[in-house]
């Protein structure tokens, strides 16, 4: 349990990084601009970015889209080794 505080550093850093909340996407280069798009988070930063002052680079219709899938990928996974875990 001590040393969760740094395994989760490493994850969350580079996805707050890579999600555009710093720097706009278009002034990546394309290589990191690829990795930023499969980060759940940039599409969070975007869609947020929209809604509280209208600019963003994709539709918000995108954006909650990318999200919603997200969090469905995640619940099933979560479910699937958690039931592994259990041994049910």
């Amino acid at each position: 349990m001590l040393g969760f505080g740094i395994v989760i550093n490493f994850i969350i850093f580079p996805f707050f990084f890579l999600s555009g909340a710093l720097t706009p996407l278009e002034n990546f280069p394309w290589a990191v601009r690829a990795m930023s798009y499969v980060d759940p988070l940039t599409y969070g930063v975007d869609g947020l970015r929209a809604v509280l002052i209208g600019t963003s680079s994709l539709p918000v219709v995108v954006d909650l889209a990318a999200m919603i899938g997200f969090a469905l990928v995640m619940l099933f996974l979560g479910t699937y080794f958690f039931e592994k875990s259990e041994g049910v």
